[in-house]
């Protein structure tokens, strides 16, 4: 979401979508998407910057996270390729943060392959200046995000469980640094995205199963 939650973006196949919400945060009442940016590749994940003007987007079956421009702030319909980032090999990486001042990237794998992976950009923004992806985890993660003071980590492990798992770091964003590991049963299976609000009282998860797909809205 944009920082004032008035809009959404979520990414479904070879698109993302944009969405204009009638009130800002009420996922009550999801209109049409406001624009529908096609691309050639499956897309499972994307990243903003802060001021809305790049777009990180990471591929499925290309093996790679993509930078694009916006001319305009939050709005989709001006965004321009701009640079690209292999991941690592096999394919299958589905998920994706980014750090707050863009120099460091996360991403995680399908549970067939249990890997999560870091790089570091030595220039904020700059693909071109990444350092190699180092393995950071081994387990079947589905979604991945930093949240409060990013010493806590929260994933789901494992595509068939409802609980949701948040590491406490004593170092903020190595999880080398893991000190307890808690968990809490959120009664949904396969979070296909998480993300918070700044203040970190407000958490949206997106949902994918077999027949049924969601967009909950969580207050902290």
């Amino acid at each position: 979401m944009n920082p004032d939650g008035t809009k959404l973006y979520l990414s479904q196949w070879t698109y993302a979508r944009e969405y204009s919400l009638w009130t800002a945060y009420d996922i009550s009442s999801i209109p049409s998407p406001t624009y529908t940016l096609s691309i050639w590749s499956a897309i499972e994940d994307l990243c903003f910057s802060p001021d809305g003007t790049k777009l990180y987007i990471v591929y499925w079956d290309w093996v790679s996270v993509r930078k694009y421009d916006l001319s305009t702030a939050w709005d989709l319909s001006t965004a321009v390729y701009n640079q690209e980032l292999n991941t690592p090999s096999p394919n299958w990486t589905r998920w994706l943060y980014v750090t707050p001042d863009w120099t460091k990237i996360f991403i995680s794998s399908h549970q067939s392959y249990s890997k999560s992976w870091m790089c570091t950009l030595s220039t904020a923004w700059d693909l071109s200046t990444a350092s190699s992806w180092t393995q950071t985890l081994s387990n079947g993660w589905v979604s991945c995000c930093f949240g409060d003071n990013w010493k806590l980590y929260f994933t789901q492990i494992n595509e068939s469980t409802s609980n949701l798992t948040y590491m406490t770091l004593s170092t903020e964003y190595d999880l080398s640094t893991v000190t307890s590991t808690d968990t809490k049963n959120i009664g949904r299976m396969r979070a296909w995205g998480i993300w918070f609000k700044a203040d970190w009282t407000i958490c949206m998860m997106v949902w994918w199963g077999s027949s049924t797909n969601y967009v909950t809205k969580y207050t902290l």
